[in-house]
This record gives C-alpha cells, structure tokens and sequence, in this order.
C-alpha cells in the first residue's frame, strides 16, 4: 500500500459507501460536498475472511482472533481506521501482532515501521509479546535523549519493523517523532487515554504520519460520548471536527443524566462498521476459561470508624466523646508504646492539625474522606503521613479497620495455607503502606506497582511475580495496576476498595482473568455495611 494521506479516494470511498450511518453523527458540520461526489476511480472491498493465520506468528490463533486479523485487513485494504473494543483478557495485543505480521507478508514492497502508542505500565508488555510470538523487531522509543536519539537514527534507516513509545514521550518530543517515519500505522494501546487526553496529546498525536490509525481498548464507551468524540476525531480528524463534538456531549452523559436514544442508535450504527468488540462470555470467543468466583464480601465498620464517619457525615456533631479525642485513640494505638506518636504528633498534644470535617469543604471532598474512613481509621486528615518511616503497630493497627481484620484472615487462608498467589487493589497509596506493614508482620514478603514505581522496577516485579514461586503477594494501585499487565500467575483478586468508575474495577481484574489463565480465580471485593461504599 503507498504511503497516502488519510484523504485517498479509496478513503472517500470508505465514507461514501457509509455516509447514511455517518451523516447523523454530524449536525451542523458542513462535510456534505465530500460525501456527496459522483466519480470514484476505485471500489469499495467487501469484507473477506482469512483462512490462514500469518506464517510468521509463533502462536495458534483462536477462530476469533484470525477474525480481528481479518477485520484490521478488511480496514486497511479499504484505507480505513478503526477500533479493536475486544474486552480485557482476549489478546488484543497478538492480533495486532498477527496484522502486523499479515501485512509485512502481503506488502512486500513497504519496509516502513509500525509505531505503537502505550502508556508507559504495559511498554513491557508489548517487548515481551513481541519476542515471544514474532521474529519481527522492535525498539523502544524511551529513554534519555542521547539514546531517543541513537534509536531515531537506526529507525530512519529502517531498522526495525515495531517501534514503542509512550503516550509522554509523543507529547514531549514530537518534533523528533512526527519526522521520523511515515508509519505503516499508528496503533493506540489502552486508547481510553485519547479519551480524556490533554491539548497536547491531541495535538501532538495527529501529527504523527500514517495512513491508518488503530486504536485498543477494552472500555469503547464509559461515562459519556464525548470520550467517543475523542476517538472518533483521532481516527477521522477530517469528518468528526470540533463542531460536531456538541452533539455527542448534548446526546449521552451518565453524570448529567442526559440520554438520546436516537443519537446513541447512530452512534452504535457506525461503530459496528468501524469498531470489533467480543467478550469474554461471547460464543464467539470460546475462550474455556476456568471458573471466576466473585464473591462480596460486607463488612460492619469497628467503633472507631463507625464514631469517624458519623463525624465527618454530619459535620462534628457532638456524640459523646470528641473527635480529637478519638483521632488521638486511632494514633496511639496505630503506633508501639515506645513509639507513641507520628511525625509531630504524641499521645499528649492538646490540639490535632485536623479542621471541622465539613466545614467550607466540597460534597465531594467529603465523599473522598467518607471512603477513606471505610478503609481505615487512620486514613482522615492529619494522618495520611503513613509512609515506609512510620513505625506501626500492627496488631493494634487491626483495630481501626474491619477490612483489614479480613485482610488478614484471607492472607492466612489463601497465602499462608493455601500457597497461592493474590493480588491486592486500592486507589489509595497509604492503603498499600498499612498493606505492606500488615504483610511484613505476617512473614510475608510482598511486590508494589503504583504510580511511583518506575519503568524498570515495574517490569522487574511483574518478571519476579510470573516466574518465582515465593513472590505470592503483589500490592498495586487500581489505575496503575490496571492496564494492559498480564498477571494469571494470580489465582485470587483482593479489592480493598472500589473504583467509582466500575470499569476501572474490571480492568483491574482482568490482570488475573484473562487469556492464558488455567486456574480458577476467585475474587473479594470487600465493602463495608450501611456505607458510601454500598
């Protein structure tokens, strides 16, 4: 295929033969004259179904995913963009593999590279399934400049066959990028991210040259249609203007509570032209995956939190005892004896740095102090400074927190006895510190990934966590942990808290559910009674 821009006539003739589902999509926007031309030197292909998997792909394709090869094909012969929508855990990343590797075989003549955009949590990821499936090679576009600059070269004396980079590194160093290939497509890994991306990153990402565009994501739609917009004009810049993003954000908001059932009927019409999507329950996918269990698991809150969060929820009234007075309860029990305070506070101060919980403060930062209390007593104002210097009395530290009395218990059960490995969730750090604690008084040693962790360390603790048998405990925050990592080592999933956005929740748990995983993997969500959290 040559190097044409996203504008060809067999582009237009993609549109055209569409426009009755993409006409709707686009009030006011004046595209009309581009839809409406008679003469079209070339056809329009009618999607055809490969029969053969690609030579060069060291794995046996399942039916369903020599279909999205088929479909990423059927796009590109048609010089089209799309989305692959498949849910977590259904091999997103070798399709995409296979497609590379079904068009290197079939174009023989283009010894351009791909670039694929990622965040930087699964760049691993995508080294690791290229080697093991592909001869094809590959380098990552990331480090200091001298080395951006080393890989710049070799790419522009093509090199490679993959490029990786991350969604950053776009944004910051797209002068370089944008010049250094024109790419046989752009692919966006967890393209959610375009979704909610900055100025910047929409800019900088359409300056990158290539005559299609791909996007993965496992969650297509979440909270409204302007996420939909965001991908839409990534991938047809030249139909889906800024104009026509009002009608997306007029149609569909679960925030706002806006819903137009016509608008979303024409949105679905062509996203079933543009987009593939299977799920894990599907037919079609015939994944025979071992059982899921989820279990929910609702806990009272201990006195102390109980006492917290009437406090907070109704802006101090006085019940009983102070507050104060419980914040120092919580404090001195949380440390030893012979250690009867953190940072500046001690079992004898007078006065605590916490304010009137609901005074002058938002719904929602009220809400933010409501979840923290259904953690842990400890986890309100003043006393977020749970580091790895905090010396804490586990035992004592039990106390302020139902949830980590089951903690505990689970870890004993499922860890201890059992001998398998777990995940644990939270959006919280210092949920992952009283983690930690918990677990160093246990015996137990434990992995971190949250956003701190950086890139080497990340792909170090992934490698320990698949392939050594005494790496049983893996502690991640929800939203970094929950892109893109393949985890089925995992045979149990611990959520401490839970997304607000549920399909964060669910791209957590696909680290351990998913494609490749032969045990059955059970899942606690632990949620306290009579709560915001219920």
């Amino acid at each position: 295929m040559a190097a044409d821009s996203p504008t060809t006539t067999k582009f237009t003739a993609f549109i055209r033969h569409y426009k009755e589902k993409i006409l709707p999509l686009l009030g006011d926007a004046d595209i009309a004259d581009l839809l409406e031309e008679e003469e079209y030197p070339d056809k329009f292909y009618q999607y055809q179904q490969l029969n053969d998997q690609p030579t060069g792909i060291k794995a046996k394709l399942k039916p369903y995913q020599l279909d999205g090869v088929s479909f990423l094909s059927w796009l590109r012969k048609n010089n089209a963009h799309g989305i692959v929508a498949d849910e977590m855990g259904l091999g997103k990343t070798l399709q995409v593999l296979s497609f590379f590797q079904h068009i290197i075989d079939t174009e023989k003549d283009d010894d351009r590279p791909f670039l694929v955009v990622s965040p930087l949590s699964v760049l691993g990821s995508w080294m690791s399934e290229i080697k093991k499936w592909t001869d094809m090679k590959v380098a990552q576009y990331h480090g200091n400049t001298e080395k951006r600059q080393q890989i710049g070269r070799m790419v522009r004396n093509k090199e490679f066959d993959i490029v990786l980079i991350t969604y950053e590194t776009v944004v910051f160093d797209i002068f370089r990028v944008s010049r250094m290939a024109h790419w046989k497509s752009v692919v966006c890994d967890e393209g959610h991210r375009l979704k909610n991306s900055t100025k910047q990153l929409s800019i900088a990402i359409k300056k990158l040259k290539t005559e299609q565009r791909l996007i993965l994501t496992g969650t297509p739609i979440q909270n409204d249609l302007t996420e939909t917009w965001s991908m839409l004009n990534w991938l047809y810049p030249e139909l889906f203007v800024n104009e026509t993003s009002e009608c997306f954000r007029q149609a569909f908001s679960l925030t706002d509570g806006r819903v137009d059932p016509a608008f979303l009927h024409h949105v679905r019409r062509f996203l079933e032209v543009i987009m593939i999507r299977r799920v894990k329950e599907s037919a079609q996918a015939d994944l025979q995956l071992p059982e899921k269990k989820e279990v929910i698991m609702y806990l009272p809150l201990t006195e102390i939190q109980k006492h917290l969060y009437l406090d907070v929820l109704t802006g101090g009234v006085d019940h009983g005892d102070s507050e104060d007075d419980h914040k120092r309860e919580m404090l001195v029990l949380a440390t030893p004896p012979s250690s009867p305070g953190t940072g500046n506070y001690n079992s004898h101060s007078t006065t605590l740095p916490v304010s009137n919980p609901t005074k002058g403060r938002s719904v929602t930062n009220i809400l933010m102090d409501l979840r923290k209390i259904c953690i842990h007593s400890l986890f309100v104002e003043g006393f977020e400074e749970i580091d790895d210097d905090t010396d804490i009395d586990v035992a004592n530290l039990m106390l302020g927190s139902s949830k980590f009395i089951l903690l505990k218990r689970l870890l004993e059960q499922e860890v201890t006895k059992d001998r398998k490995k777990i995940l644990i969730f939270s959006g919280f750090d210092y949920a992952l510190n009283c983690c930690e604690a918990l677990l160093a008084a246990m015996g137990i040693s434990c992995l971190r990934l949250d956003g701190n962790t950086c890139y080497s360390l990340r792909r170090y603790n992934i490698h320990r966590f698949r392939n050594e048998s005494e790496c049983k405990v893996f502690i991640m925050a929800t939203r970094a942990g929950g892109e893109g990592i393949t985890l089925t080592a995992a045979e149990v999933v611990v959520f401490l808290d839970m997304d607000w956005n549920p399909q964060v929740t669910a791209q957590a748990e696909a680290r351990a559910y998913r494609l490749g995983q032969t045990k059955p993997v059970t899942i606690y969500k632990l949620c306290t009674s009579g709560t915001v959290e219920e």
